[in-house]
């Protein structure tokens, strides 16, 4: 009986021990669970201080937005930029705040259009968008925004936060808008300018890629239908081997040339005299393009002609009546009168007749009764 009671007792302590180290060793298992979960639970928090560390530091706005659009986190330059500080943006929805999207034209947005609604509905990013930020819609523009925008989605795919972006581009919006004013007042320049201005690419058979209105008066073609063509397309083939004979001068010189006088025959079928110039563009040390300045100077050259002919023709008549009042000998005078007329009508012959005493009277006589009114 008492050998029975001791082996009875021996399991039941044994079992006891069991449990104990069962126990302990469940305690041990949660524990080190606990201590993992404790862990991560701690990495996590960390590494939630750094990422809104990291965000408030940023030198670009950033919102961070839930699905439904309210604010969760913001940095300082977003809460500069909204002129609101971070309690009074936490929680709020972005759609109520008081502030107009506006699109490049100036257009405000509606709520609909704007992208931040179309990335949460869509679930798709949005990258270098820019707008305009308003107070309002009768409020001027405060701000030009590159606004990117990144949804964000958990494991199951579902959205689970949307990281908006954003840099105050105005100075140099600003900037652009004031070179495209720029660029837009020298095209109007050259598109009114009266003289032929083309440039053409010399990397590109030397095809035009600029022509001003002047050009198609001058030429006889529309901007439409030269540009991406040369010269030959332009000009009959000697002429045109003519202009590419001092593009070639200036490739291997790299200094501007200027031609005078060229005659051309146009596209319209006129015969015109053209002075141009040939001016290289010179990128990186190496001529890419060639600016053409034409004139045309058809008219100014007759003018020039017929002003020259006619000091010839006083200088040649005031030289005659000079000659002619140097003699009292009638025959030599007529010998003057038609040697110098000769030269000052540039003609062949000139013939001078005497009529005898009477004559001129009965001619002249004759004429006016035949109806036609002319002195002799």
């Amino acid at each position: 009986m008492e050998a029975n009671a001791n082996s009875g007792l021996a399991i039941q302590i044994g079992i006891v021990t069991l449990i104990l180290l069962i126990g302990t060793l469940v305690t041990s298992v949660f524990d080190q669970r606990y201590t993992s979960q404790l862990v991560y639970q701690n990495a996590l928090q960390e590494s939630e201080k750094r990422f809104r560390s990291l965000i408030r530091e940023m030198p670009v706005g950033v919102l961070l937005l839930s699905p439904q659009g309210n604010i969760v986190l913001s940095n300082q330059f977003a809460q500069d930029l909204l002129v609101q500080t971070e309690p009074e943006l936490e929680g709020k929805n972005i759609f109520s705040l008081p502030w107009q999207f506006l699109d490049e034209e100036g257009n405000p947005l509606t709520e609909k259009m704007q992208p931040i609604h179309q990335a949460i509905s869509q679930g798709k990013p949005v990258h270098n968008l820019i707008l305009g930020l308003a107070q309002d819609q009768s409020s001027q523009l405060k701000a030009w925004l590159l606004l990117n925008i990144d949804p964000q989605f958990n494991n199951l795919g579902k959205l689970d936060r949307i990281v908006c972006t954003f840099n105050n581009i105005t100075e140099r919006k600003e900037l652009d808008q004031k070179l495209a004013k720029s660029q837009q007042f020298l095209n109007t320049i050259i598109e009114n300018i009266p003289l032929a201005i083309y440039v053409k690419n010399v990397e590109n058979d030397f095809k035009f890629e600029l022509w001003n209105k002047s050009s198609e008066m001058i030429f006889g073609v529309k901007r439409e239908e030269i540009l991406g063509k040369n010269i030959y397309h332009l000009l009959p083939q000697q002429q045109a081997d003519y202009f590419r004979s001092h593009v070639l001068e200036i490739l291997n010189h790299k200094k501007a040339i200027d031609i005078p006088e060229f005659m051309i025959h146009n596209l319209a079928g006129n015969d015109l005299l053209l002075r141009t110039q040939k001016i290289p563009i010179i990128n990186n040390q190496k001529i890419t393009h060639m600016l053409c300045i034409s004139e045309n100077i058809t008219d100014s050259k007759n003018t020039q002609i017929a002003l020259q002919e006619s000091l010839e023709r006083e200088q040649a008549l005031a030289k005659a009546i000079q000659r002619i009042r140097q003699t009292l000998d009638i025959k030599m005078i007529f010998s003057t009168t038609a040697l110098e007329l000769r030269r000052v009508l540039n003609c062949e012959r000139v013939v001078v007749y005497q009529f005898p005493p009477g004559l001129e009277w009965r001619i002249h006589r004759r004429i006016r009764e035949s109806g036609v009114d002319i002195f002799i």
